[in-house]
C-alpha cells in the first residue's frame, strides 16, 4: 500500500458498491438542528465509491511524487474505516435502534463522528499533496 495507495482505493470501490447494492434497502436519518437528512445505503455506497475513485485518481496522479507515509496511511485507513462504518450503520440501522428510542442519538452521533473523521482526513490528504509538491522527486 505504501507504494500504490491508488490501488487500495480502486479495490475498495467494488466492495462498497456490493455492500450497498446487495444489502437491505435501508436508510439512515440524520437530524442536524431543524433539518433531517434521510440517506439510503445505496446512496452512501455510490457516494463513497465516487470519492474512492477520486482519491485513487489523485494518488495515481501523484504516484511519482514522494508522499508522506504516515499521512497516506492515516488518510487511507481513516477513510476506509469510516466509509465501511457508515455503510454498516445504514445497513443495520433498524436492528441497532431496536425498541429503545435513545439508541437513535447514539447512531446519529456515531455517524456524525465518522463524517467528521472523513472531513479531517481530507485536510491531511491535501496537506500531504501540497508537501509533496514542495519536495523534489
Amino acid at each position: 500500500m505504501q507504494n500504490h495507495p491508488y490501488k487500495v482505493w480502486w479495490y475498495i470501490i467494488p466492495i462498497l458498491l456490493l455492500l450497498s447494492a446487495l444489502g437491505p434497502r435501508r436508510s439512515i436519518d440524520i437530524q442536524w438542528h431543524d433539518t433531517y437528512f434521510i440517506i439510503t445505503s445505496l446512496s452512501f455506497g455510490i457516494l463513497f465509491s465516487i470519492m474512492a475513485g477520486v482519491f485513487g485518481i489523485m494518488y495515481w496522479a501523484f504516484r511519482n511524487r514522494k508522499l508522506s507515509k504516515w499521512m497516506t496511511l492515516f488518510h487511507v485507513i481513516i477513510n476506509i474505516m469510516s466509509f465501511i462504518g457508515i455503510m454498516l450503520l445504514s445497513l443495520f440501522y433498524f436492528e441497532l435502534m431496536g425498541r429503545n428510542r435513545n439508541n437513535i442519538n447514539i447512531i446519529q452521533n456515531t455517524t456524525l463522528i465518522f463524517l467528521a473523521l472523513i472531513v479531517c482526513s481530507q485536510f491531511v490528504f491535501i496537506l500531504n499533496l501540497m508537501l509533496s509538491l514542495r519536495k523534489k522527486s
